[in-house]
């Protein structure tokens, strides 16, 4: 069995690993809504 510290540092890892996806997946919500965006605009000036 791990003691406490091992323990605490591994779920600080695990937090760490959570945030960086946290973190690319709002990043790529931003990219796709920006897409959208700029497809809604390329299409509303071409009509």
């Amino acid at each position: 069995m791990m003691n406490i510290e091992a323990e605490v540092r591994d779920i600080k890892q695990h937090v760490i690993e959570i945030l960086k996806k946290m973190d690319e997946l709002m990043y790529e919500r931003e990219i796709v809504s920006l897409m959208k965006l700029s497809e809604k605009e390329l299409n509303n000036s071409s009509s």
